[in-house]
């Protein structure tokens, strides 16, 4: 059994009728997305728990510090998963109101960067 890159390996049927490409395959992923989690949801932990004593510094504090959250978010998302995200038309200034129909977690973050101070609105059924 020889130790090649994941690219050079031919493709021969293993266990299940898997390939070993496809094996390897499986592999990256799952390294690439256990990797993002230790990261963003490590450094989740350490936000939250650091938040109670940021917020004793006023609005602009917390909201400052859950910014960098989100950037950090963004950061994780871009170089450890690929994500990008692209903005169609231009960004509303001033009061507005903006529906985004979401489908992950992802663009519930990203919206906040892209909005200058947005205020989130819930449907009730959400808060209760």
């Amino acid at each position: 059994m020889s130790l090649a890159h994941p690219a050079a390996v031919r493709t021969q049927p293993i266990g299940g009728g898997m390939t070993r490409r496809i094996v390897w395959h499986r592999i990256a992923l799952w390294s690439v997305l256990l990797l993002f989690a230790l990261f963003f949801y490590g450094w989740t932990i350490v936000a939250v728990l650091l938040a109670f004593p940021v917020s004793l510094f006023g609005t602009r504090a917390i909201r400052a510090w859950c910014y960098a959250w989100v950037r950090f978010h963004r950061f994780c998302a871009t170089h450890l998963l690929g994500m990008r995200s692209r903005i169609e038309g231009t960004p509303p200034e001033g009061a507005s109101l903006v529906a985004v129909k979401h489908q992950s977690m992802f663009e519930t973050m990203e919206i906040v960067l892209m909005l200058n101070q947005p205020a989130m609105v819930l449907k009730r059924e959400l808060a209760d």
